[in-house]
C-alpha cells in the first residue's frame, strides 16, 4: 500500500513498523516495509530506509526489532523494493478481483481474520468498504491508530485470534468480504477454521493458504511447535498446514459456497518459486 500520499512523518513510519509489521508498505521514496524481502533471502529484514541506511529485522514475536546499519547496498535495496512492490501487486490484484467477482453494496463491510497492520482493510476503505474490521493474536492497536489518524480511515481492531480450542473468534460478527491470508497453513484445525470463516462470509471469501494439488482428501502437518513451543496437543501443528485441493473444495461447496474461483498466478506477483506451495481462492455466496 502506497502511503506516499499521507505524507507520514518519520515518527509515525517507525510507529508502524514498530510491533512487526511485514506487510509491504510505501512510506516514501526510500522507506519501504514487507517480508517477501525475507522470503527470497531468508533474511529477516521487514523494512529498509536507504536515506539513514537502516534495515529493520524482526526476530520473532513480541522482540522489539533489532537496527542493522550500513546494511544498504544498491543492490539489496533494489531487491527489497522490487520484492515488497510485488507483494503489494499481488496483494492489490486480489482485492481487485473480488470486488469485480462480488456484487456488494455501497457501504460493503470486510472482515480480516489475521489482519498484521491490516493492509487489506485500509486498501478495502479506499475502494468505498463500509465497516471494517481486524483481528490478530499481536497488538497492532498502535498501527491501526497511526494509520487510522494518517488516512482519516475507521478501521477497527480487536486483538485476539482464532481459538482453536473453541473453533472461533470470540464474539466475531459476520461481514460482506472476509479475508484469510496466511493464517490456516498455521493451525491444526483447518478444517474447523474452515467452517467458522464460512460461518461468518456473506458474500465472499478470500482465501490464501498453502494447498497439496491433489483431489485426495488429506491434511498434512510439516512441524509442530516450531513458532510456539508452549502449545499443546493437539494445538501445536504451527510449522505449515497443507490442506489438498480435494478437502478444500469439497469443504467450500458443503459450506455453501457456490463459486470456487482459484486466481491464475500472475508474473507481477511474488517469484513462483515463492508462491507454487500455494493458491489464492475467492468462494461466493449466492
Amino acid at each position: 500500500m502506497n502511503l506516499k500520499k499521507y505524507n507520514p512523518s518519520p515518527m509515525q513510519i517507525r510507529s508502524l513498523i514498530g510491533d512487526g509489521c511485514y506487510q509491504p508498505f510505501t512510506f516514501t521514496d526510500k522507506f519501504i516495509s514487507g517480508i517477501a524481502y525475507s522470503w527470497i533471502t531468508g533474511e529477516l529484514i521487514i523494512a529498509m530506509d536507504k536515506v539513514n541506511d537502516i534495515a529493520y529485522q524482526w526476530q520473532a514475536p513480541n522482540l522489539p526489532l533489532k537496527e542493522i546499519n550500513n546494511y544498504i547496498t544498491e543492490k539489496n535495496w533494489e531487491l527489497f523494493a522490487d520484492c515488497n512492490i510485488r507483494l503489494q501487486n499481488m496483494y492489490d490484484s486480489w482485492i481487485d478481483y473480488t470486488l469485480k467477482a462480488v456484487d456488494y453494496p455501497s457501504d460493503y463491510s470486510v472482515i480480516d481474520t489475521a489482519s498484521n497492520a491490516g493492509y487489506f482493510l485500509y486498501k478495502f476503505k479506499e475502494k468505498m468498504a463500509g465497516k471494517c474490521i481486524g483481528y490478530d493474536l499481536l497488538d497492532f492497536s498502535e498501527v491501526f491508530s497511526t494509520l487510522n489518524h494518517l488516512t482519516g480511515f475507521d478501521v477497527e481492531f480487536f486483538n485476539k485470534s482464532y481459538d482453536m480450542n473453541n473453533h472461533t473468534i470470540a464474539d466475531c460478527p459476520s461481514a460482506d468480504i472476509v479475508i484469510s491470508s496466511a493464517i490456516m497453513c498455521h493451525l491444526s484445525d483447518p478444517l474447523n477454521y474452515l467452517t467458522f470463516l464460512g460461518s461468518i462470509t456473506k458474500k465472499a471469501l478470500l482465501l490464501f493458504t498453502s494447498v497439496d494439488d491433489t483431489d485426495t482428501y488429506q491434511i498434512i502437518y510439516d512441524g509442530a511447535k516450531v513458532f510456539y513451543p508452549d502449545a499443546r496437543f493437539p494445538n501445536c501443528f504451527d510449522a505449515n498446514t497443507h490442506i489438498s485441493k480435494g478437502v478444500l473444495i469439497f469443504g467450500l461447496k458443503e459450506l455453501g459456497f457456490s463459486e470456487i474461483i482459484e486466481l491464475p498466478y500472475s508474473g507481477s506477483w511474488i517469484p513462483w518459486e515463492n508462491y507454487k506451495k500455494f493458491k489464492t481462492i475467492v468462494a461466493l455466496k449466492e
